[in-house]
Formats: C-alpha cells, structure tokens, sequence
C-alpha cells in the first residue's frame, strides 16, 4: 500500500485521499493501482448514477434545510396553514427542518465528493502506469 501511495506524483494528496475514501478503494499490488471495492462503479453509467443521486439527495436536503425561510413564497397556501399553529410548535418545526435537512445536504454532499475523489485517485493512478 504504502508503495501504491509514495509512487505517485503527489503522495501527500494521494495518501489523504485514499483514508478519506479507504471504503471505496483497494489497493492492487500486481500491478500497484487502485481498484473500487464494489466492482460496480467500475460502470461510468452506475457511477455516474450514483453522483447523480448523491447531487438530487443534496438538493433536496437543501430544500428542506431553507424551507423554513421560503416556505412563504414558495406555498402561500400553506403559509396560512401555518399560522394557526401555536408558536412552540413552528419552532420545533424549523428546528427538525434544519437538522433533517441539514444531515442530508451535508452527508450526500460529502459521499458524492468521496466517489469523485476516489475516481480521480483511480483515473491518476491508471494514467501514470502508461
């Protein structure tokens, strides 16, 4: 592992990326590249699936962490809905839309960097065996 990762052009880069992404790569030894554990984001369509996915969860996410600001232009109907709740309740409210959305803007953002950063480590390390 060790020569996999002090081979490269920027061993330094290469070794923060493999321990951030340690559960989407293996280390080939004969020759020394690295491979996707799951052998199906080996497929540019899953892969790109997948990023898709992430950036669509991420959104949504997004959506709902800013939701407590904008659900008044975005649904006016339902801004009269709300009113009539009791104010401890909106509270709880906008606190659960910012922790939901929130966790899930941020862990979907950070796993679809992950796959992006371990198909480059892949890409650059097939690229220097040329």
């Amino acid at each position: 592992q060790r020569k996999a990762l002090v081979n490269s052009k920027d061993p330094v880069k290469d070794i923060d990326v493999f321990s951030s992404c340690r559960y989407l790569l293996n280390i080939k030894i004969n020759p020394l590249s690295f491979e996707w554990k799951m052998k199906r984001y080996n497929s540019k369509f899953y892969l790109n699936f997948a990023r898709t996915c992430r950036v669509v969860l991420y959104g949504i996410g997004c959506f709902i962490f800013t939701f407590p600001v904008t659900y008044s232009t975005f649904f006016p109907s339902l801004f009269m809905k709300i009113e009539a709740i009791p104010n401890i309740t909106k509270g709880w409210l906008v606190v659960y839309c910012i922790v939901i959305g929130g966790a899930l803007a941020w862990g979907n953002l950070n796993a679809g960097r992950k796959l992006t950063l371990a198909s480059r480590l892949i890409k650059s390390h097939k690229a220097n065996q040329i």
